[in-house]
């Protein structure tokens, strides 16, 4: 058997790699980018046509070939999209869009769960399209959710005016995303590391819909999940790398909390914490919210969370967590709480 010569190999490996990108150019003429990405798509077959169809590889093709390149990507000035440009927003596409540029979050002292997308401000135009495909969904358009919007968008600045402005999509409704979007990227096929901080955030997610986060056992397994989700599961985070067998002695653990009762009792359509031995507080004008000294007296009372705020000098949103978590605050340098009380078990306030 003869040798194959050198050169004979660079020609079919030219050839093969020629013929595996042409698949692949075909395959995003059939399903298009959605972000501005398809510009650099664009000048890179125009590129690719002419470098193929070209015998011979003159100046002059190369300084055409040379012209793409130095218009593409991080070299890219015009983002200016075809007229008629419009994104096709799919599950399968959203999920591999969330793999990329998502996150599942928890908030670490309120443990809400928070999702978000983020992208540079130059797709704005698709995160405006991901934000009413998300807003579409079952029962938010007709009206189940509360002011009926469960997603936003905002515009995150930097400091420094080298850095480019980035745009989030943002969700902290936790009826939406327990409801809908959990479920929503749970029926798909992940293929990225991301899959395993969605599991996290399902487990959080159940911890919290039993009330166990009211418990020091359910608290101290929420922050044993935070310590390895996200930043601190990549091996760059400076964090330990997570043991396998702690990792399945962990969610031994969640599954058995899980499994016994729960730590919420539905009483008269509200919720009752067994462990608290009180409702929980779920609405900005649920009863009254009252103020009290250290000795218990109520100095202020108000069926409004920002009345109590303002006469507090502080956020409507600071009052809320101090009826949570119980704990105090200074009012002219004395400590005052607040709690929020049924309006037939309201004391005459201020």
């Amino acid at each position: 058997m003869g040798k194959v010569s050198v050169s004979g190999n660079k020609a079919y490996f030219r050839i093969y790699v020629q013929s595996e990108v042409a698949k692949i150019i075909r395959l995003f003429y059939t399903y298009p980018l959605n972000s501005t990405k398809q510009l650099n798509f664009q000048d890179f077959s125009k590129a690719f046509e002419i470098w193929t169809s070209s015998t011979r590889k003159s100046d002059e093709v190369r300084l055409k070939v040379q012209g793409f390149r130095n218009s593409m990507n991080s070299l890219r000035t015009n983002y200016e999209l075809p007229e008629g440009f419009q994104p096709r927003i799919s599950p399968y596409w959203l999920l591999g869009f969330v793999e990329g540029d998502g996150s599942f979050g928890i908030h670490r002292s309120r443990l809400s769960l928070e999702f978000d997308i983020s992208q540079s401000n130059k797709d704005l135009f698709l995160m405006q399209e991901i934000k009413k495909y998300l807003n579409s969904f079952p029962g938010v358009v007709d009206g189940y959710y509360k002011n009926n919007i469960v997603t936003g968008l905002r515009e995150n600045n930097f400091k420094n005016p080298e850095h480019k402005s980035v745009f989030k999509i943002y969700s902290g409704n936790q009826a939406f995303i327990r409801d809908l979007l959990i479920p929503f990227f749970n029926q798909m096929d992940w293929v990225s590391k991301k899959y395993l901080d969605f599991q996290d955030f399902i487990s959080i997610s159940q911890l919290k819909e039993k009330g166990f986060h009211y418990l020091d056992e359910g608290k101290e397994l929420i922050q044993l999940i935070l310590s390895q989700m996200n930043n601190h599961r990549l091996s760059t985070s400076g964090s330990r790398e997570v043991d396998p067998l702690s990792r399945k002695e962990l969610y031994l653990k969640i599954n058995g909390l899980l499994s016994s009762l729960s730590n919420y009792e539905n009483i008269g359509g509200k919720r009752f914490i067994r462990s608290l031995n009180r409702y929980e507080f779920t609405g900005k004008t649920a009863g009254v919210v009252e103020v009290t000294n250290s000795l218990g007296s109520v100095i202020f009372s108000s069926e409004s969370r920002a009345k109590c705020a303002k006469f507090l000098s502080v956020s409507e949103r600071t009052v809320g967590r101090r009826i949570e978590d119980g704990k105090g605050l200074n009012l002219n340098g004395e400590l005052v709480f607040i709690k929020n009380v049924s309006a037939e078990n309201a004391s005459d306030g201020q």
